[in-house]
């Protein structure tokens, strides 16, 4: 799911496209790759939870890392939100101004994508990582539907949106494998 949106609208759209289109997809990188640590440091944690009989709870601690990561990330998110044209014109230049909105979509999508790090972790401590690869495939599956049907008409907005709805679909159904 990472790259499907480039290789589709370097295949659709041309390589313009996909050059405005990356200077958003890098900041979305480094917006989710926080979340994606922070769940790497909490695994231990979620081990110990877990215990050794695989009867511990480590729901509240969970959560609370599920919380922690979505103040973050909206905190984040707010911020590119309200200042995407000097955040794409600090980071890529002027040139890059049709960049904005891309860029406002994938901060969202990058908080979704956040979650479903922090429960990909939650899945391996117990046990279950095939339930999250289900989910990983419906949620690309749904990505790669939404970019064939918006990248035609809407360029890097398209895939933009495509991401955001393949990452909501993954955090969803991994809420929902893991409740």
């Amino acid at each position: 799911q990472l790259r499907a949106d480039v290789l589709l609208l370097s295949t659709i759209r041309g390589a313009k496209q996909v050059g405005l289109y990356d200077a958003p997809l890098k900041l979305y990188e480094l917006l989710f790759v926080i979340p994606y640590l922070f769940g790497g440091m909490m695994m231990p944690l979620f081990m110990r939870d877990r215990g050794v009989d695989g009867k511990g709870s480590f729901g509240p601690r969970l959560r609370a890392a599920v919380t922690a990561s979505v103040i973050l990330s909206s905190l984040a998110f707010a911020v590119v939100f309200v200042h995407a044209e000097s955040v794409i014109a600090l980071l890529a230049g002027d040139g890059f101004a049709a960049s904005a909105t891309p860029l406002r979509i994938l901060a969202a999508a990058a908080l979704f994508a956040g979650i479903s790090a922090i429960l990909r972790f939650a899945a391996t401590a117990l046990h279950v990582p095939e339930k999250m690869f289900r989910v990983d495939v419906i949620g690309v599956s749904a990505a790669i539907a939404m970019h064939l049907l918006l990248i035609p008409t809407y360029g890097i907005v398209g895939a933009a949106v495509g991401k955001l709805c393949g990452d909501v679909v993954t955090a969803i159904g991994a809420l929902l494998v893991l409740r």
